[in-house]
Order: C-alpha cells, then structure tokens, then sequence
C-alpha cells in the first residue's frame, strides 16, 4: 500500500492522488506544452509588448478582453515556442495578428510566414489583419473572428 509522502502513517488512496501540477510529472506531453506555452526566456518581452501596444492593439483589445467575442477568452502578447502571438484564444486554438508598416520589408514577410507554419504545425490557425483594417471596419474584422469557428448568433460587440 503506498503511504503519502507528507505523512508516513496514513494510506495513500488513489481517489487522493494529487493532480500533478503543470511541467511537473504526467509524462513528457506536460512539459512539453509547458515549454511551448508562455515560455520564461520571452517574459520580459511578452511583458514590454502587453505594456506598449500598438493602437490597433489597443482598439481590438477593447473587443476582444473579459471574454466579450462569442464567450471565448483571448490573452494578449502569448508565447507559443518561439514566437509571441498578438492574441490568442485557447479553446479555438486561433492566433490573431496585426500587421503594421513594419510586415511590409521582406525579411518581415518571410518571418511572419515561418511563424504562421509553425503555429499551423501546431494546429494553430492564424488570422492575420492589417492595423488599417481594423481603424477602418473593427466590426468586420470581429466578424471574419467569429466565422472562423461558425458563430452564427448575434451578440453584443460593444467595447466594456
């Protein structure tokens, strides 16, 4: 009979198996998504880009935070692997980015192509809006969201 750890004497039953906590036991597939997901080495950059958003960033979020959007929860500036998402929504599995003048050089179009493969790689979808998109028709670009996992209801897209 297996005893607990923290108490010697008394039995360890299976119902009372701790759950393991995240990148700690439960096999190889645990920490691996923990070194996917939020990695330490981009802390300090996820940080800077959620303290410095764009103000496209700025007017999406406005739609998309306290799970606004069909109900599903986005989080600004996640890491997945190597890369930073401008949003991100876990239960869809769905990236959102926002390009600015900046994807225009070529060197940014060749990154932001390896870093949608990679993501896709990972079953990731990927959207991806121009900030003057979302400055024109921030209604429209909510909508193409929302199709991409076939909400058909409508609802409430004022910013809180």
């Amino acid at each position: 009979m297996r005893r607990c750890v923290c108490c010697p004497t008394s039995p360890l039953l299976p119902r009372e198996l701790p759950e393991p906590r995240r990148g700690q036991g439960g096999g190889p597939k645990a920490s691996t998504t923990m070194q996917r997901n939020n990695r330490t080495q981009l802390r300090s950059r996820r940080k800077q880009l959620r303290n410095d958003p764009t103000p496209a960033e700025k007017l999406l979020w406005l739609y998309l935070k306290r799970s606004q959007l069909s109900g599903h929860k986005f989080r600004r500036q996640h890491s997945y692997g190597p890369y930073v998402m401008d949003f991100y929504c876990s239960s869809k599995r769905l990236c959102i980015e926002l390009d600015g003048d900046s994807h225009d050089t070529p060197e940014a179009k060749a990154h932001d192509r390896t870093k949608d493969s990679y993501l896709q790689m990972h079953h990731i979808k990927v959207l991806r809006f121009t900030n003057e998109e979302v400055y024109a028709d921030v209604q429209r670009v909510l909508e193409r969201i929302r199709h991409e996992w076939g909400s058909t209801h409508e609802e409430q897209t004022r910013p809180m």
